[in-house]
C-alpha cells in the first residue's frame, strides 16, 4: 500500500512514455488481484504447515508457469524442465506429508492445498503481467497498476474478514 503514492508520482512524471492501451492497464490491474490472492493463500499455508513449507510448495509454481507458458503462448519448455515435472511433483507429495499421521502443521491438508493455490495464483499473474506489459511501457506503469489492484483487492476482502481463513 505504501508503495502506491510513490509508483503514483513516478508514473506520473513519466506518464508520455506509457503508450499501453487502457486494456493493458486493466489487465495488469487484475494481475494484481491474482496476486493478493497468491498473498493470501502462502501466507495461510505459512499458518498451517510454517513458513518453509508453505514457501516450498508455493514455488512449484516454476513449473506451473513452464507449462502454462507452453499450452498458452507456445513457448515450449527445454526437456530438463519436463523431465523435472514428475520429480517435483513426487517430491511435494513426499515433502507435504499428505496421508502421513505425523504430517507437519496445525493443518497440514489446508496447509499444502493453500500453498498449491499460491503457486497457481502467482503463476496466474506471471502470465497475465507478460500480456499486459507487451507494449515495453516504464516499469512504473505496470507496477502501478499492479500494486493498486492487490492493495484494493486486499482492502476489500478484509473488510469482510475473507482475507485469513485461519
Amino acid at each position: 500500500a505504501f508503495a502506491v503514492p510513490v509508483l503514483f508520482v513516478i508514473w506520473w512524471t513519466r506518464r508520455g512514455k506509457d503508450q499501453r492501451p487502457l486494456k493493458h492497464r486493466v489487465i495488469a490491474f487484475a494481475a494484481g488481484i491474482a496476486f493478493a490472492f497468491d498473498m493470501i493463500a502462502w501466507h495461510n499455508a505459512i499458518h498451517d504447515i510454517g513458513a518453509g513449507l508453505a514457501t516450498l510448495l508455493a514455488n512449484t509454481q516454476v513449473i506451473l508457469v513452464a507449462i502454462a507458458a507452453w499450452l498458452f503462448f507456445g513457448d515450449k519448455p527445454r526437456r530438463t524442465v519436463v523431465a523435472a515435472i514428475p520429480v517435483v511433483l513426487a517430491g511435494v507429495a513426499l515433502v507435504s506429508g499428505i496421508g502421513q499421521g505425523d504430517a507437519y502443521g496445525e493443518n497440514p491438508l489446508r496447509g499444502t492445498l493453500l500453498a498449491l493455490a499460491a503457486a497457481v495464483f502467482y503463476t496466474m499473474f506471471i502470465l497475465v503481467m507478460k500480456f499486459a506489459n507487451s507494449a515495453r511501457a516504464p516499469a512504473a506503469g505496470p507496477l502501478l497498476d499492479v500494486s493498486t489492484g492487490a492493495v484494493l483487492t486486499l482492502l476489500v476482502l478484509n473488510a469482510y474478514g475473507a482475507a485469513m481463513v485461519g
